[in-house]
C-alpha cells in the first residue's frame, strides 16, 4: 500500500522554458481535473536536505520535495493537522512547508497539532510548518519512513502531475498533451508517462 494516489495521473517532465504557459494550456483540456507541480514524483529517490528545529541542533536528514498544493491534492495525502500549502500567489508561499509525522517526532515538536506554525531550519533557511501529513511510503527503496519536508519552490519544479478524469482514454489524452507540447516545443520530445504503469 503506497498510501498515495497513482490513479489517473499523467506525469510530464517540464521543459524549463515557459513552464507556466505550458501548464495553462494543459489546464484548458476538458479531461484535466487539475495539475500540480513537483520536483519529482514519489517512488523515486528523493533529494536529501539537512533539517533541524533550532540553530544549535545537529542536522537531521530529511527527504525533500518541492511541491504545490495541487500536487499534494493529486496524491491524496492525508493532512492530519493544519492545512495544505498556501496557493502560490504570494511571495511568502515558499516560506511554508508540509512535513510528515516522522519529521515531527524526530524534531521533537510535540503533537501534530502543536507543530503547526513552528519554525524549522532547512539547509539554513527558516520555514514555518503549515500542515502535517500522515506518514506515507514515498519511495520504493526506503524501508523505514524518513522525515519528509515539502515546500512550494518553483525553482525546483521539474514535473507536471496532471490529474485526469477517470474515464479518459489514455492514448487519446497522451495525443492531446503531445500536440500542446509540439506547438510550444517543436524541437524537443515530450517525456511523460502514466503513473500507474
Amino acid at each position: 500500500n503506497d498510501n498515495f494516489n497513482r490513479k489517473s495521473i499523467y506525469n510530464i517532465t517540464l521543459n524549463g522554458k515557459n513552464d507556466r504557459l505550458f501548464l495553462n494550456e494543459v489546464l484548458k483540456n476538458r479531461n484535466v481535473e487539475q495539475a500540480g507541480l513537483t520536483s519529482m514524483p514519489f517512488g523515486s529517490n528523493a533529494a536529501e536536505y539537512g533539517v533541524r528545529a533550532n540553530r544549535n541542533d545537529e542536522n537531521m536528514r530529511a527527504c525533500y520535495f518541492a511541491a504545490d498544493n495541487y500536487f499534494i491534492d493529486n496524491m491524496k495525502l492525508k493532512i492530519i493537522a493544519g492545512a495544505n500549502l498556501p496557493v502560490s500567489n504570494s511571495d511568502s508561499s515558499g516560506s511554508f512547508i508540509l512535513v510528515n509525522e516522522k519529521a515531527i517526532s524526530s524534531l521533537h515538536l510535540g503533537s501534530a497539532q502543536e507543530a503547526i506554525g513552528k519554525m524549522i531550519i532547512l539547509n539554513n533557511t527558516e520555514l514555518r510548518i503549515a500542515g502535517v501529513v500522515k506518514d506515507f511510503c514515498y519511495s520504493n527503496y526506503q524501508f523505514e519512513v524518513q522525515p519528509v519536508v515539502m515546500q512550494f519552490n518553483p525553482a525546483e519544479f521539474h514535473v507536471l502531475s496532471v490529474k485526469t478524469r477517470d474515464v479518459v482514454s489514455q492514448n487519446a489524452f497522451k495525443a492531446d498533451m503531445e500536440s500542446i507540447w509540439k506547438k510550444m516545443y517543436p524541437h524537443d520530445a515530450m517525456v511523460a508517462s502514466w503513473y500507474e504503469k
